[in-house]
C-alpha cells in the first residue's frame, strides 16, 4: 500500500474519530449554539418578508417587529466564517504554495456545502416547476436557464437568474470572498489580519452603511454599479473574522481570574443580545451597524473562551445544533414553496408552525442525501488521485 494511501486512511479515521468524539475536535458549544438561533433568526426574517407579520404578545410597532431586522444573522456567519479561516491559514504558513493550500482549503469549504446544495436545490426546482404552472415551453425553458447560476451559487454575481432558492446567496458570496481572503492571509499574514484587516472592515462597513443605508440588502451594486454588495459585504465581514481571530488568540494566553470570567460572561451575553433584540426592533437599519460590532465582541469572547459559557455548553446536543443549522437554512425555502401554496389558507399560527416543520424534514433529506453524494464524490476524487500518481 502507497504511503499516500496510508495517509488517506489516517485522516478517514481521524475524521470518523473525532465525529464519534465532538468534544474532543475543538468544537465550540457558544459559537454552536448562536449558530442554530441566528439560523432560525434568519427563517423568521424571511418568514415576515412573506407574511408581514405585527410584533407578538400586543407590542407597540413603534419599538418591536416580528424579526423584521432578521437579517443581521447573516452577519455572524460571515464573521465566524472569517475566524475559522484565519485558524486553518494559521496552520498552513509554511506547508504548502499559497495556490496549493487555497485550493485545498476551497475544495473542502465547497464540498462541505455543494453536496447538500445541490439535492435541496434539485428539490427547489422541481417543486418550483409543481407549484407554478409555465404559460408555454418557451417559458419553462427560459425559467429552467435563468436557474442555472444559482445552482452554482453565482446568483448574486450579476449573472441573471431565477431565484429558485434566494437564502443560498450568503453560500455563493461566502465562498467567493474566502477565494480571495484566504490567500491574502497566507501570502501577508500578521499584517492582514491585524492590519488590512480592521482596516478594511472599519472603512467599508462605514461605507455600506452610509451609502446604502444599512449593511443588508443583497441585489445593490454599489462603487457606481461595479461590486455586487453581496459581495463587498461578505469580504469585509469575513476580513473582521480574521481580525477576531488575532484577538481572541491574544486573551486566550492571559489568565483571568474568576470574578473576571464572569465579568466577560456577561459581556459576551450581553453582546449577542444586543443584535438578537435588533433583530426583533423596529429601529432605524442604520442602526445595524452597530449590532455588527456587537457581534463581533461576541464572537470574539466565544472563541477566546475567557468567559464561563463554552464549559456549560459542551454536550453533543449543543454540537448538533451547530450542525443542524446548515441543513436547517438550506431547506427554509423548500419550506417557503408549501406555506405560499398549500398552507395559504391556514391561520397564522399554524401556517408557521408547519413551515418550520416542514424546512425540519427537508433538513433531514438533505442531510441523508447530501452525505452519501459527498461520500461518493470524496471516493471517486480519492480513485482519481490514486489512479493519476500510481
Amino acid at each position: 500500500m502507497s504511503n499516500r494511501e496510508d495517509k488517506y486512511k489516517i485522516m478517514e479515521i481521524t475524521r470518523k474519530h473525532n465525529s464519534a468524539h465532538p468534544t474532543r475536535s475543538g468544537r465550540n458549544g457558544n459559537i454552536d449554539l448562536m449558530r442554530f438561533v441566528f439560523c432560525l433568526i434568519i427563517i423568521l426574517y424571511h418568514i415576515n418578508n412573506r407574511l408581514v407579520l405585527n410584533p407578538p404578545f400586543g407590542l407597540s410597532e413603534k419599538y418591536f417587529s416580528f424579526c423584521g431586522e432578521g437579517r443581521i444573522g447573516v452577519e455572524f456567519f460571515f464573521i465566524v466564517s472569517g475566524y475559522l479561516l484565519a485558524v486553518t491559514a494559521k496552520k498552513n504558513y509554511s506547508t504548502n504554495s499559497i495556490a496549493a493550500s487555497t485550493k485545498s482549503f476551497m475544495y473542502r469549504k465547497t464540498m462541505s456545502i455543494f453536496p447538500y446544495h445541490m439535492f435541496g436545490y434539485i428539490v427547489g426546482v422541481a417543486l418550483w416547476f409543481h407549484f407554478y404552472s409555465m404559460p408555454n415551453t418557451r417559458a419553462a425553458i427560459e425559467n429552467l436557464l435563468n436557474m442555472i447560476p444559482g445552482f452554482f451559487l453565482l446568483q448574486k454575481s450579476g449573472i441573471y437568474s431565477e431565484e429558485v432558492m434566494s437564502a443560498e446567496w450568503y453560500l455563493g458570496a461566502m465562498l467567493v470572498a474566502m477565494l480571495i481572503v484566504y490567500p491574502l492571509v497566507l501570502k501577508y499574514q500578521d499584517k492582514f489580519t491585524k492590519i488590512f484587516a480592521p482596516v478594511f472592515t472599519i472603512i467599508i462597513i462605514g461605507y455600506l452603511s452610509h451609502a446604502t443605508g444599512k449593511l443588508g440588502g443583497t441585489n445593490t451594486f454599489v462603487f457606481n454599479s461595479t461590486v455586487s454588495k453581496a459581495y463587498l459585504r461578505a469580504f469585509t465581514e469575513i476580513c473582521a473574522g480574521t481580525f477576531c481571530y488575532e484577538v481572541a488568540s491574544r486573551l486566550k494566553k492571559i489568565k483571568f481570574n474568576i470574578f473576571e470570567r464572569v465579568l466577560f460572561t456577561l459581556a459576551e451575553l450581553g453582546c449577542y443580545a444586543l443584535p438578537i433584540i435588533f433583530a426583533f426592533s423596529s429601529f432605524d437599519q442604520k442602526y445595524e451597524i452597530y449590532a455588527f460590532y456587537s457581534l463581533t465582541i461576541a464572537i470574539t469572547l466565544s472563541f477566546s473562551d475567557v468567559g464561563l459559557l463554552n464549559s456549560l455548553l459542551k454536550n453533543k446536543f449543543v454540537y448538533f445544533l451547530g450542525n443542524a443549522s446548515l441543513y436547517v437554512y438550506l431547506a427554509q425555502n423548500l419550506a417557503f414553496f408549501f406555506m405560499k401554496k398549500t398552507f395559504a389558507s391556514y391561520p397564522l399560527g399554524k401556517k408557521i408552525l408547519f413551515t418550520f416543520a416542514v424546512d425540519f424534514a427537508f433538513a433531514v433529506a438533505i442531510k441523508i442525501v447530501g452525505d452519501i453524494i459527498k461520500k461518493y464524490t470524496d471516493k471517486k476524487l480519492h480513485t482519481f488521485k490514486t489512479e493519476k500518481t500510481a
